[in-house]
């Protein structure tokens, strides 16, 4: 038995050592396959670059740069292409003919992020008094306007780059999400507001930007549009006035698409209690939902608090009804009604310590009939969280709080079926999904 236990552990090594062996040799054959393959791409690459054509010898490059982050000569050849940009985007300049230095300078940052040239592009950008326009962090392609005159620089045919981290895309967004609008202007501004119109140049919503800081004699600005669940699927014109404290207007238009999101459907039962507080007509709850409305369609433009990513109030816990779900009511006497639910249900147990969102002044803090215990939480220009059905309220009107403080407990007060929150957000007149500034942290500062 001994003899043949020290026979099966020889059999199962030399197994071993034989899957090992053809282990490293696959590798090695796939490894000398993609270094045959990547020669001959960087061969054609080199080609492209010996008759100038620089553009299709930086496609063959990132083909190998995106299998091998670190290949050396793919790399070398790529920073010969970012000097051949940078030194003839100077001579362009140089000749005053800016359209072609700045698409130049914009191609160099695209190959490889360098201070030098973002300073270039900045100051070129600076002498002709260009705004540069973002959604999020990705470059809006947009046709810019100074006291009424047409800018022969369009973005529509030059993306402007600032912290590249991806080329200009095309700016499609989901119903219920935010537009982050980053704008950033060569000298100091009065006031600026953004609107988004349909088709036939009705205003669906607005906002006022406010400042968020000073660089280099630039001004950094932001805006927030919240797109609501029920805004129709299609494409929708953004514009953007401003005036400088010289005197001078700026404006902007451009192009978004809105594109549909599948939001659930829902069944919610109620009992006769439950039934005629929703039904029966009560000038308290006309009252309340006034105040409320009038309330978060404030914008402060000295309301900065948070300037981080959200975070969730109950992350560990399951939601019981997620943003933008049509539910339908369903009274005691059998008829029923559809509405929007406009924020996420978390099923908690009651007195569960509520965190808040994000930093921000407690602008309400009561119990109301609908939403039982209530709290308003303003963070930005704008922006609100809301918390409903609490069992217990832990702050008070005008408090101010810090990223995941405690602000209250969970609850089953108000119009509920048993203990949750219920939490909205609500940017710029619109309930928007409240887990977007918490899945794209990027689409809150970057500073």
């Amino acid at each position: 038995m001994i003899l043949l236990n020290k026979f099966n552990t020889k059999k199962i090594i030399i197994i071993l050592i034989i899957a090992l062996f053809i282990t490293a040799t696959v590798i090695t054959t796939i490894n000398i396959l993609k270094t045959i393959e990547y020669n001959k791409i960087l061969q054609t690459a080199e080609g492209y670059f010996n008759n100038a054509e620089y553009d299709n010898s930086v496609e063959q490059l990132q083909i190998i740069l995106k299998g091998d982050g670190g290949h050396k000569k793919a790399t070398e050849l790529l920073l010969q292409i970012q000097e051949v940009f940078l030194v003839s985007a100077d001579s362009f300049i140089d000749k005053n003919n800016y359209i072609s230095g700045i698409e130049l300078y914009n191609k160099a940052l695209l190959l490889n992020q360098n201070k030098d040239i973002q300073t270039k592009l900045d100051n070129t950008l600076k002498k002709l008094e260009i705004p540069k326009i973002f959604i999020g962090d990705t470059p809006l392609a947009a046709d810019i306007f100074i006291n009424n005159q047409f800018k022969s620089l369009s973005l529509n045919k030059l993306p402007l780059y600032s912290d590249i981290s991806a080329p200009a895309q095309t700016h499609q967004y989901e119903q219920g999400s935010i537009l982050r609008i980053k704008l950033i202007f060569p000298e100091a501004l009065a006031h600026y507001s953004i609107s988004l119109l349909d088709s036939n140049n009705n205003a669906i919503c607005s906002s006022s930007g406010f400042k968020i800081d000073t660089r280099d004699n630039f001004e950094y600005w932001y805006a927030f549009i919240g797109l609501s669940c029920k805004i129709s699927p299609g494409t929708y014109k953004l514009t953007g006035e401003g005036l400088y404290l010289s005197g001078d207007t700026v404006n902007f238009t451009a192009e978004i698409d809105i594109i549909k999101y599948d939001f659930p459907t829902e069944t919610i039962y109620l009992n006769k209690t439950l039934t005629a507080l929703l039904t029966e007509p009560s000038p308290e709850k006309t009252q309340e939902r006034r105040y409320l409305c009038n309330l978060i369609s404030q914008s402060n433009p000295n309301s900065i608090f948070e300037i981080d990513n959200f975070i969730l109030p109950l992350s560990e816990f399951p939601r019981s009804t997620t943003f933008g779900d049509r539910c339908t009511y369903v009274y005691s006497n059998g008829s029923d009604y559809t509405s929007v639910h406009r924020g996420i249900d978390f099923a908690a147990p009651e007195g569960i310590p509520i965190e808040a969102m994000g930093s921000g002044k407690v602008v309400m803090a009561v119990n109301r009939i609908l939403t039982g215990y209530t709290i308003v939480i303003e963070h930005l220009p704008g922006v609100y969280s809301i918390y409903y059905h609490l069992s217990e309220l832990l702050v008070q009107e005008d408090d101010i709080v810090g990223i995941g403080e405690i602000v209250g407990k969970v609850g089953n007060t108000g119009l509920s079926t048993g203990a949750h929150l219920h939490l909205a957000l609500y940017v710029s007149g619109e309930y928007v999904n409240p887990e977007y500034f918490v899945l794209n942290k990027a689409m809150l500062y970057d500073f």
